[in-house]
């Protein structure tokens, strides 16, 4: 993850969480959330840390959607 802390965050306890899941909408709802706990963001200008775990949150889920649309053969 970028932009959420101070360098780019390997999110490695979400990425263990997915290993040998079906993404499912209660895994990928389970994987957003840790992936927003993982994040370190601060408040600045651009909004505040709270703001930055939720969009967090949406961009994972979102990201997790089109990776299983991708593996189904969607675009």
């Amino acid at each position: 993850m970028t932009n959420v802390g101070f360098t780019p965050i390997k999110a490695t306890q979400t990425e263990g969480f997915l290993v040998g899941k079906a993404l499912d909408d209660a895994t990928i709802k389970q994987a957003s959330e840790l992936a927003a706990g993982e994040s370190q963001p601060f408040d600045d200008i651009r909004g505040s840390a709270d703001y930055k775990r939720d969009i967090v949150r949406v961009l994972a889920v979102r990201a997790l959607n089109r990776a299983l649309a991708r593996a189904k053969g969607g675009v």
